[in-house]
């Protein structure tokens, strides 16, 4: 979030509280850093429609005008406007929540950060820089408005952003500002990063006077240190792709040069009201109509310091007129998409989040949505098909471990089989021979799908299906938990709000609400009675729930890690392979431990199975939810399957009030209701982990990224962590 602001507050700059800890950092350190001036110059990205003379377009509902018919101050100022309205809509800044916090989860500084500007205060000029985007033009203007002289700033006797750190002081809150032109020119996210690493971390031996070595020792040799892991790249310098990563994976909050910094953690515009946001890419028009406004065209006139000449050559999009620097292309044509995808992604900046489902983020290949609705279906279907075998006792005329054991059999004999017949016997049996760890890994989630499934059996023999899926769904923040821990991936707010809308909705399908409201049902049925409980009973039926929350959560988030970090390189189905073996041995320890292991194993327990229909289906369903679920774990994510499960429960309700009777009562569907809304909050923001699948697949090419650029422009300008959202 690059540029955002708010206007129409009155005495808003007098209103300042105390400083916080990030605050005192962001406004002590950011200012009195050496800011070198940019070698390589601001880029120029046209990456709106058409010329920078006439085919700018504006996100805004209340115009649709171009910025010929519009006139540069207009412009200037519905970005404003539309930036005011992103604060509000996300409650940032000024807007945020009572706690301080925001829709986003972002850090976002809960004072203006007004030591940040450079103030003019004879000219009644506020400009707070955000380098790499034109920053050395403005700074140059704002020494000029100091009485420096052309020549004396063309050859000056040290660096000129030090000059102006000892020119220029702290603005005083309120007093100062009262009256000053607030000022910020922002620029695209993508040619900004790439500015600064041509600039600063390229090539550490040209450009010294800019401070090359000084980066290198300070960032560049760190990034190499933490992120290189190709041998045969012999450069001392981070390379680009590099350069990506520490940009994902690193809090920028603290760790963050001015030059990559994003702009909402320095200039805090959704806290201080600017008049005019000037972009790099009308920067020339924008800065002539500033000046005019400003009256200072006999002082100062539109220039550009150190613009690039390659910056300027670009290519043109023959369908689109869609223009991005050459330069730009090349260097992202070393990422992968998932890489570009992570960077305007990152989890600190959601201002992408509309009222459209991410689909592409929920479901990366069509693949991957057909797994989720096989996943669905077979979970749907083995509550129903277990509630059927059950007898008049609710009890199972069967041993159910040996349904349990026979079907890990089924996913060894499936998976194995499916692997050979792809490849050969000897292919699968040295992937396995040589995959030794990822066996004995497989152990932990082995053991955890033995015990769930087992328990399974017990807990819905004691609840009926819809309230046994519903208080499984506390497994969502269990799920939560752990996936944060293993993958070191923080969930946004907005990804916990949706998850705290689905705990509620589990936990009210709990309430009496015939007690309260004296109502039974919405949807009766004169074939079953609701059976009454004892107290103990429904208190250690909880705790079995509980535990097999806890079994599925760690189960699966533990498969997915083994899927996309350790166990990464390995086939999924031989991986498949080792978790049922593990399962096996698992389920005939079990066996033995219950005293049970002659009588689970015999004959005639798997005769009574095998010649039964109904047991047959559930142990067969069994099995093949166990094979897709390792290809939803490969596919998608552990989160995503949370909500899978959650959305049976609608599904499951309706079905089992039509098969077997079960009515559906108030409470449950007013936590249909409440599981619907959250699963729709988080489609709207959903968790992107590809792990080290796609870590290596082809490098994004020409197409890749011009059509990344054609999806949704407003999107990824919105999102990146440097993001622009008034482009």
């Amino acid at each position: 979030m690059t540029a955002i602001f708010l206007t129409g507050l009155s005495n808003f700059e007098g209103s300042v509280g105390a400083p916080t800890v990030l605050e005192i950092k962001l406004s002590k350190n950011l200012r009195q850093r050496q800011y070198q001036p940019t070698s390589t110059g601001d880029l120029l990205w046209d990456i709106k429609r058409g010329s920078e003379s006439g085919a700018e377009t504006t996100n805004l509902s209340t115009s649709t005008r171009t910025v010929a018919q519009k006139g540069t101050g207009e412009m200037l100022r519905e970005r404003v406007d539309r930036v005011r309205e992103l604060c509000m809509k996300y409650h940032l800044g000024n807007y945020s929540f009572p706690n301080g916090t925001n829709e986003l989860g972002i850090k976002d500084p809960i004072t203006p950060l007004y030591s940040y500007f450079f103030h003019d205060r004879n000219h009644k000029l506020a400009w707070c820089p955000v380098y790499k985007s034109g920053s050395t033009t403005w700074l140059y203007n704002m020494m000029i408005l100091k009485g420096y002289s052309d020549r004396y700033l063309a050859n000056p006797p040290k660096q000129l952003s030090m000059i102006a750190q000892e020119v220029f002081q702290d603005a005083e809150p309120g007093k100062d500002f009262a009256g000053a032109f607030k000022l910020l020119v922002v620029r695209h996210p993508f040619e900004r990063i790439i500015s600064a690493y041509k600039d600063k971390l390229s090539n550490s031996t040209i450009g010294l006077e800019h401070g090359t070595f000084h980066f290198y020792e300070k960032y560049g040799k760190k990034i190499v240190a933490k992120f290189r892991e190709d041998s045969r790249i012999l450069q001392k310098e981070p390379t680009f792709e590099e350069f990506v990563r520490y940009l994902i994976k690193t809090d920028l909050v603290y760790y963050a040069d001015d030059h990559w910094l994003p702009a909402y953690l320095s200039c805090t515009p959704c806290r201080v009201s600017y008049d005019y946001i000037a972009k790099v890419e009308t920067y020339l028009e924008d800065q002539k109509f500033i000046i005019g406004k400003l009256h200072l065209s006999k002082i100062i006139k539109p220039r550009w310091q150190h613009r690039s000449s390659w910056s300027k050559k670009s290519s043109t999009h023959k369908h689109t007129g869609l223009t991005i620097s050459l330069i730009a292309e090349k260097y992202f044509s070393q990422l992968t998409k998932s890489q570009i995808e992570d960077h305007c992604l990152h989890e600190d900046m959601g201002l992408f989040i509309n009222t459209e489902l991410k689909w592409k983020d929920l479901f990366p290949t069509s693949w991957s949505f057909v797994v989720f609705i096989l996943y669905m279906a077979l979970f749907i279907n083995q509550g129903i098909l277990i509630t059927a075998s059950q007898n008049d006792q609710k009890g199972y005329s069967y041993n159910t471990v040996t349904a349990v054991l026979l079907t890990e059999i089924i996913k060894l004999i499936v998976s194995s089989g499916l692997f050979v017949h792809r490849k050969s016997l000897s292919v699968f049996i040295n992937e396995v021979s040589k995959n030794s760890k990822v066996f004995l890994l497989y152990f932990i989630p082995a053991f955890l799908y033995c015990l769930y499934n087992n328990l399974a059996y017990t807990n819905l023999a004691t609840f009926d299906p819809t309230t046994y899926f519903l208080l499984l769904q506390f497994r969502v923040v269990v799920t939560g938990v752990v996936f944060q821990i293993l993958f070191k991936k923080k969930l946004s707010t907005h990804q916990w709000i949706s998850l705290l809308f689905l705990t509620v909705g589990c936990m009210v399908k709990e309430i009496n609400f015939d007690a309260i409201f004296g109502s039974k049902t919405v949807v009766d049925s004169p074939t079953v009675e609701s059976s009454s409980k004892s107290s103990a009973l429904e208190f250690v039926g909880l705790l079995l729930i509980f535990l097999q929350v806890v079994c599925s959560s760690s189960a699966g988030v533990y498969n997915e890690y083994l899927l996309k970090d350790t166990g990464a390189h390995v086939p999924v189905l031989v991986q498949n392979t080792c978790l049922y073996l593990d399962s096996i041995i698992c389920n005939v320890v079990l066996l033995f431990i219950q005293g049970n292991l002659s009588t689970g194993l015999n004959m005639e327990s798997v005769q009574t199975i095998l010649s039964t229909p109904i047991i047959l289906a559930v142990i067969l369903n069994n099995a093949a939810i166990g094979i897709v679920t390792s290809f939803f774990l490969a596919q998608l994510n552990s989160i995503l399957k949370t909500f899978a499960s959650a959305l049976e429960l609608m599904f499951t309700a309706v079905l089992c009030w039509m098969i077997f009777g079960i009515p559906i009562h108030l409470n449950t569907l007013l936590a249909i209701c409440i599981v619907t809304l959250a699963i729709y909050l988080y489609s709207l923001q959903p968790v992107v982990n590809r792990g080290k699948i796609e870590e290596s697949p082809p490098k994004s090419s020409s197409a890749d990224f011009q059509k990344l650029l054609e999806e949704d422009v407003g999107k990824y300008i919105l999102s990146c962590r440097n993001c622009v959202p008034i482009m």
